[in-house]
């Protein structure tokens, strides 16, 4: 994978100039929209790449290929037929890579990929090598609520496995390879920073959640455009997410209690106030009977008696 880096690999001139790795179930796809709205920026029709993570060629990315043709613009047109090749000649280097932007001109481009926040060690670093100057932002969030979203997303796909129809199925999910990489977010910060130093930025969730305009107009500044207000009213309202049930609180919260206790240390702040919520949440638990309800968590699930996958979408 590990290519020359060239002399110039960011900014404009149609090279990637940042790069979003998640964390997966922290409004990635909501700063895709918004981002997509600034005249500096230019982002692929494909919301995730997934260049690094997975194999290119397969099935389902042959409708998103199929749906990014039909949007606007020239730029659009010309990713999507270097994709197309990419993908023709199985070859995901870095070079290769770099190449699919050339369309952006003289705008900032880049890739939201929360899938990337999982990649192995030796890969990180030839990015770190091959991409010198792009910059990687990180949002992190609160360990017990990304894994409840998670976990909610699954369920709506409805395909083999439902995490929430009780709490045995929780447990499972929980217990899912996938799952537990994305959940462990310390070692994303710690792997990803081990290469790209203070390339990496760090966000946090609950700065979106507290003020969306001005979390984007930050990111807006990390990527090196003049901040612009965003029109929020060009996104889909999202429902409120349902109150997880205590029983599966407090064994998510005691499963990432270390995990908690990580963070806080690493990087403090929003941090401590999610361990000290999962500290209470514990003791709490200890005092009362769990919850096994079945038919209320069905209910929370969405009442569907579908079966649904455990593995980890974007």
């Amino acid at each position: 994978m590990i290519d020359s880096p060239a002399s110039s690999e960011s900014g404009p001139g149609g090279r990637p100039a940042f790069m979003c790795i998640g964390s997966q179930r922290a409004g990635t796809t909501f700063l895709y929209r918004m981002l997509r709205q600034h005249p500096q920026i230019w982002l692929p029709p494909i919301k995730e790449l997934h260049f690094f993570d997975k194999p290119l060629d397969r099935p389902y990315r042959r409708n998103e290929i199929l749906n990014a043709k039909t949007r606007q613009g020239q730029r659009d047109r010309r990713f999507v037929e270097r994709l197309q090749r990419a993908i023709k000649d199985g070859d995901q280097s870095i070079r290769r890579y770099k190449e699919l932007f050339r369309p952006a001109g003289s705008k900032f481009a880049g890739d939201i990929t929360p899938g990337y926040s999982t990649l192995p060690a030796e890969t990180v670093e030839d990015l770190a090598w091959g991409l010198p100057h792009i910059k990687v932002i990180l949002i992190l969030r609160d360990p017990v609520s990304r894994l409840w979203s998670h976990a909610r997303m699954i369920n709506r796909k409805r395909s083999v496995t439902m995490p929430l129809e009780s709490f045995e199925s929780f447990k499972s999910f929980c217990e899912d390879p996938g799952v537990q990489a994305r959940s462990l977010q310390s070692r994303v910060y710690e792997r990803w920073t081990a290469h790209f130093g203070e390339r990496l930025k760090v966000l946090f969730f609950d700065d979106l959640v507290a003020d969306s305009q001005a979390f984007v107009q930050e990111v807006q500044r990390l990527v090196g455009v003049e901040p612009q207000r965003i029109d929020q009213n060009r996104d889909r309202d999202v429902p409120a997410t349902p109150r997880m049930p205590d029983d599966m609180r407090a064994y998510a919260a005691a499963m990432l209690s270390d995990e908690y206790r990580r963070l806080a240390a690493l990087l403090g702040g929003h941090a401590n106030a999610w361990a000290e919520r999962a500290a209470q949440a514990e003791r709490e638990a200890a005092q009362s009977k769990p919850t096994t309800n079945r038919s209320r968590n069905r209910e929370i699930a969405g009442g569907s008696d579908c079966s649904q996958s455990r593995t980890s979408g974007p």
